[in-house]
């Protein structure tokens, strides 16, 4: 994780202060990236998080976990992708909405240029502009509301 120097953030061990329990309780996430959010937590919240080496040997067990490896990974990621969003929509969602709408200028332009000169419309130049323009604009409107759900919430708080 960003901030810390934890490599494993799914040993499945923790030990928490009184304190470090009051400050973690906000995680949000369920499943398997729980353990990634609870580590983001402590470090946005200046917790110190140590991590103990341990070794595990799964002597005899057939099944030594609950997931597959592509699910575990997918849940962690989502969680991770959940954070990053919420903690910076207009750098995560705000700025590929921008590069969006560039393409989508970028192919209106180039669509007018080929219309005038040769009087064909490219249809299919003209559906991947509009997606990318709605991609865009969507991607810029979610960034902007939660940046100022963001703003309004730190205020509250």
């Amino acid at each position: 994780m960003a901030g810390s120097a934890v490599r494993d953030t799914q040993s499945g061990f923790r030990a928490f202060t009184f304190k470090a329990l009051k400050e973690l309780r906000d995680a949000e996430s369920r499943g398997f990236g729980v353990e990634s959010e609870q580590v983001a937590l402590a470090v946005k919240k200046g917790l110190r998080v140590v991590e103990i080496p341990i070794r595990v040997r799964y002597k005899g067990l057939t099944k030594t976990s609950k997931k597959t490896p592509l699910l575990h990974g997918g849940e962690i990621i989502a969680s991770l992708l959940r954070l990053v969003v919420e903690e910076r929509p207009l750098l995560c969602l705000g700025v590929p909405g921008m590069v969006l709408m560039l393409i989508t200028m970028a192919l209106g332009a180039y669509l007018l240029l080929l219309f005038n000169a040769t009087r064909y419309f490219s249809l299919p130049i003209a559906i991947i502009a509009l997606g990318a323009g709605l991609a865009g604009m969507t991607l810029i409107i979610a960034a902007l509301t939660l940046y100022g759900l963001n703003r309004v919430v730190s205020k509250v708080k």
